[in-house]
């Protein structure tokens, strides 16, 4: 079945007073969601074939319909919008596809027959492969060197539950009164 291309507002009536149902698509160009979905869409206008319902696409910059979202399915039963979907909901849009023609007592179509694959031969099983381990100064935990990336022991933290504690524990430094507290600031001439 052909998803037809509406334009006009009168397109759209015309539509509604001729079929028993309407199933509109809203998009936009840009929408990367409604080009995904745009696919999928014409493949249930085929799937669900019915001389009496209409499978149509509408460019939500023409301003015919308010969605809330892109892209919005809109269903229409006998002149009057009964539900819709916002998003790329496809088992939404299915279930709702199929509500609309069990309300119009329409013959849902058969599911087609899943080949099912033989059996895989049974082989031994593979071991896991594991990821290979980089240099030790790379960064490896979200943009935050840890002392153990850096090639340094991790620091015991005081309460032992993080290994990679950031708190200093024992073999810190300690500033004394000789030491400068600052360290970007040089001590001037005495």
């Amino acid at each position: 079945m052909v998803v037809l291309e509406i334009q006009t507002a009168v397109e759209f009536n015309n539509l509604l007073r001729t079929y028993d149902a309407i199933i509109l698509q809203c998009f936009a160009d840009w929408c990367q969601p409604c080009k995904i979905l745009s696919p999928k869409f014409e493949q249930l206008a085929n799937d669900y074939n019915n001389p009496r319902v209409v499978w149509a696409r509408e460019d939500n910059e023409l301003g015919l319909h308010q969605c809330d979202g892109l892209p919005t399915i809109m269903y229409f039963i006998r002149g009057k919008k009964v539900d819709q979907t916002v998003g790329a909901d496809f088992p939404d849009i299915v279930s709702k596809v199929q509500k609309v023609y069990s309300t119009l007592g329409f013959a849902l179509p058969s599911q087609p027959q899943r080949t099912q694959q033989p059996p895989r031969p049974q082989s031994q099983p593979q071991p896991m492969q594991t990821q290979p381990q980089g240099p030790k100064n790379k960064i490896s935990s979200g943009g935050y060197a840890r002392y153990s990336d850096l090639g340094k022991p991790p620091v015991q933290d005081p309460y032992g539950a993080n290994q990679n504690s950031y708190l200093p524990q024992k073999n810190s430094v300690r500033l004394t009164s000789q030491q400068n507290p600052n360290p970007w600031r040089q001590p001037g001439p005495s």
